[in-house]
């Protein structure tokens, strides 16, 4: 996968579970200026993603699935644009249509994003990597905004801490779900990933060198 791609991923990912955690956090309690301030930054994170996948629109050579890349990521950016400027105008209706639209834009767009990912992978599963993609989207949604949640209790001192506590509740879970899916990965794709027949020992014994590639697995278990 080229960088561009891996940005695109990334960003991807961030936005759709920066959206999951705005649907299920207590918008009304939090306020219209946290609203507006997750929404502007959802936006600027499918702005950079579009900047990257929206010229497949009109390039000939591009393929139907990049081109339905484009018009997910369109649909997820206006989306957060609708939640981020309706938010304060009192319409809860708007706000939700919004953020529904947004999923549904993020969700399709991680699912087809999934797709360069299958392509670089080569022989491994489509499962495995749309698996990889969407728990990676969550832990990476719940990570950013707990903390940035977290943050605004200096914008908003006498928030109850109830509100941070709901947004973290899933996240242990969520690693957990992480951490399976990148065990049954590494599980399947063994060969490929570190080159090993046998145990991991084995392999450390034959090619000490090989520990850096295991650390960096392990790394990547939490975020993909």
């Amino acid at each position: 996968m080229s960088l561009g791609q891996v940005s695109l991923v990334f960003l991807l990912q961030m936005a759709l579970g920066g959206v999951v955690t705005e649907l299920l956090g207590d918008r009304a309690a939090l306020g219209p200026k946290y609203a507006k301030v997750s929404g502007w930054i959802l936006a600027a994170l499918l702005g950079l993603a579009m900047s990257l996948c929206a010229g497949a629109l009109w390039d000939a050579d591009a393929t139907l699935n990049e081109r339905w890349l484009a018009l997910s990521v369109m649909a997820g950016a206006a989306g957060v644009l609708v939640y981020a400027s309706f938010a304060g105008w009192d319409k809860p209706a708007l706000e939700l249509s919004g953020l529904v639209l947004a999923l549904l834009g993020c969700g399709a767009a991680v699912g087809l994003s999934a797709g360069i990912g299958v392509a670089a992978a080569g022989g491994s599963p489509a499962w495995m990597l749309v698996a990889g993609a969407y728990t990676s989207a969550l832990v990476l949604g719940f990570n950013t905004w707990g903390m940035i949640l977290g943050h605004w209790y200096l914008v908003a001192p006498g928030l109850p801490i109830k509100h941070l506590a709901r947004m973290v509740a899933p996240l242990p879970w969520v690693l957990l779900a992480k951490t399976v899916v990148s065990g049954a990965a590494l599980w399947l794709g063994w060969s490929t990933v570190l080159g090993g027949e046998g145990s991991l020992s084995d392999l450390l014994a034959r090619h000490p060198g090989r520990v850096i590639d295991v650390v960096n697995i392990a790394a990547r278990v939490p975020v993909g």
